[in-house]
């Protein structure tokens, strides 16, 4: 069960982005196979981008955006591909065709690529790139499918090493990962270290990109935990420094959980009644750290749980008030639908009435003075 847990906690990570030969991300590809579907998140036909400069400007204009300034002349190979996260891999195979001046079908793209200096429409351009492209399209893509669909996964694993330009200035940093014992790790970059800890810790690390319009790229180290307890943390490297970030909840170095505006959706175990996950909210500061959105209410992300009441209880209108919105008996149905995760729940009867109630400490009722699992039926802990 831990050799399948990694295995697709690996090709889950990105960490965690197609134009010939493969349909992404749920698109459509056309006569020549090229891109016309769905981007992934965080390339949007409705991102803001200025086209005069873009991102190639933010990033220094070193490289002016480019993900492989020179995919177009050399072959790349596993080493320079293997850590990218989805994101990154699409964007470096559209890159090939973009360098041509490929009018891309989707919007989305077409306003990112759109946006770099050295992009030009070439509406003579039929499709035709060289062997090196083209094997380069190929090993992507081989990666690339897997990072997006982990469960057919061919077992591509993370490298402990990587030569790439996180910070944006065109030069690529020399990046080592050490694993002592699944536990302690090590991350250098350009020399200079970070040390970190965890439960089952991932033995690669992957390259992800938070913020597609910064010019900046992420690492992100992931861990298994005890019991699932999954945690990632991620790192950036800016002025030769490495900025610990932090570490949140949940594998999130899947594109998925990564918009690309910035933001990292984790998925977060709620603090009281029972074990129950929501979808947590971070989004980077101005010093690129990972900074919490605080919320008035969690949904959960469980799959719809309805508990039977076995006591009778108050459901009240909203957090802290007197005002009763149903008093449910024994017998009653209430589907759990979330909290603030601090001291209330919200819940829904069978018949449509919604009302909050209190627990203090992890699973004691306050109004009864029991716990949880006294007052229902149906309440799941895991071990």
């Amino acid at each position: 069960m831990k050799g399948m847990k990694k295995t697709l906690g690996v090709l889950a990570c990105i960490c965690c982005t197609s134009l010939l030969w493969l349909t992404a991300c749920g698109g459509k590809t056309d006569a020549n196979g090229l891109q016309t579907g769905e981007s992934p998140a965080g390339i949007s036909a409705g991102m803001n981008i200025d086209a005069g400069g873009g991102q190639g400007e933010k990033a220094g204009g070193a490289e002016e955006g480019y993900i492989f300034k020179d995919s177009d002349a050399t072959r790349l190979t596993e080493e320079n591909i293997r850590n990218l996260d989805y994101r990154l891999l699409y964007l470096a195979r559209n890159e090939i065709f973009a360098r041509h001046g490929y009018i891309f079908k989707d919007e989305g793209l077409q306003k990112y690529f759109g946006a770099k200096s050295w992009y030009a429409k070439n509406a003579a351009f039929n499709n035709e790139i060289s062997d090196i492209e083209k094997d380069n399209v190929d090993l992507i893509e081989k990666y690339e499918a897997a990072r997006k669909n982990p469960e057919k996964s061919q077992g591509l694993p993370l490298g402990k090493s990587a030569r790439f330009d996180l910070d944006g200035d065109g030069k690529p940093e020399e990046i080592q990962f050490s694993l002592a014992e699944r536990s302690k790790f090590t991350l250098t970059i350009n020399g200079t270290a970070v040390h970190g800890s965890g439960t089952n810790v991932e033995e690669g690390f992957s390259i992800v990109d938070l913020d597609i319009m910064d010019g900046v790229k992420e690492i992100a180290v992931q861990e298994y935990g005890p019991s699932e307890d999954y945690r990632t943390t991620f790192y950036a490297y800016k002025s030769g420094k490495i900025i610990e970030m932090g570490r949140v909840q949940g594998l999130c170095g899947t594109y998925s959980r990564l918009p690309g505006d910035g933001k990292v959706m984790a998925q977060t175990r709620f603090q009281v009644l029972q074990t129950w996950f929501y979808d947590d909210e971070y989004r980077i500061n101005e010093q690129h750290v990972l900074e919490h959105v605080t919320k008035p209410l969690y949904l959960s992300i469980s799959k719809e749980q309805y508990v039977t009441v076995k006591k009778a209880l108050t459901l009240y209108t909203a957090p802290g008030s007197q005002d009763v919105a149903v008093r449910v008996v024994p017998g009653d149905k209430l589907l759990l639908v979330g909290s603030d995760d601090k001291e209330w729940c919200y819940a829904t009867v069978s018949n449509g009435v919604k009302g909050w109630f209190s627990v203090q400490g992890f699973e004691q009722i306050r109004e009864l003075g029991v716990p949880a699992d006294e007052v229902f039926d149906g309440l799941y802990f895991a071990d």
